[in-house]
């Protein structure tokens, strides 16, 4: 029983990754299906959506048109609810980002991935803009910020979002109360992505928040594409796949024939208990 509770989070952690690296892969299929047009009047949309939020006063006639966009949050940038993924090679994170919503809407897509605070920026870069991306740290059934504490000053990570890769490199690290909104303001003329997670790792007396400010693109860095020769289908499973099962399997096996002198004992005990039941169940027929 205890080996299983070691082994099940690493199981539950492994099939997630899969499932996130699947959304992203059919974010990157739905947005190379896009026209130029399409594309355009999207960016369109969420650099009003910013130019609003970075405005520090309104006029009357504005205020209307302020809330109508702010309202305007959900349909903007909008792929089965995914705004775009979050490439963090230095802790081999790669997760879609979520709209955010509601607290209740917030505690379920954070089981999923990270969710893109609201009243933020939408994380398509330009000047005074200031995106902030939340996800879970030790959470049981996979790893999301869990290392975000390993990123350091001068690390990078990517946005991939529509058809455009933005890099952002680490320029500033806090830790904060969680009531504490004072990192994440918009400061004008910097084009600014902030990661936060709860910290003290399963603590969550704080929040970490780690800001990267936009960098040029590595060489090396791309927009996530359909891998070739998939015809547009998941990747299929690889070796690693098959070894990585294999061995959850066969550990478990090795401790119980270590321990019991045969790796069968688990079903000999499952068989023996269900036979006793079966026969307990038919002298209670006999009886009625």
């Amino acid at each position: 029983m205890g080996l299983s509770l070691v082994i099940y989070p690493s199981i539950l952690d492994y099939i997630n990754s899969k499932n996130n690296t699947a959304i992203v892969k059919s974010y990157s299929e739905s947005t190379q299906t896009l026209s130029n047009d399409e594309i355009n009047n999207e960016l369109e949309k969420a650099r009003t959506f910013n130019e609003f939020l970075a405005k520090s006063s309104l006029t009357d006639e504005e205020e209307n048109d302020y809330k109508a966009v702010m309202a305007s949050y959900p349909d903007i940038l909008n792929f089965d609810d995914v705004i775009c993924s979050i490439e963090i090679p230095k802790i081999n994170v790669n997760l879609p980002i979520y709209h955010g919503g509601s607290e209740e809407e917030n505690d379920e897509k954070l089981k999923k991935g990270c969710v893109h605070l609201r009243n933020t920026s939408l994380p398509i870069g330009g000047e005074s803009t200031h995106s902030v991306i939340s996800a879970h740290s030790g959470y049981p059934d996979q790893v999301f910020f869990d290392n975000l504490e390993d990123l350091e000053i001068g690390d990078k990570f990517t946005i991939h979002m529509l058809d455009k890769t933005l890099t952002y490199q680490v320029c500033e690290i806090n830790v904060v109360d969680p009531d504490d909104s004072s990192k994440l303001k918009i400061e004008n003329g910097k084009d600014c992505v902030t990661l936060v997670t709860c910290y003290p790792y399963s603590i969550n007396t704080h929040r970490l928040c780690v800001r990267g400010e936009r960098a040029e693109n590595d060489e090396l860095t791309t927009v996530a594409t359909v891998d070739e020769g998939t015809d547009g289908k998941e990747a299929p499973h690889t070796w690693w796949d098959l070894v990585y099962f294999s061995a959850l399997l066969i550990l478990p096996m090795l401790v119980i024939y270590v321990y019991t002198g045969t790796p069968f004992y688990p079903f000999k005990v499952i068989a023996k208990w269900f036979i006793k039941k079966i026969k307990w169940f038919y002298n209670l027929l006999k009886k009625i």
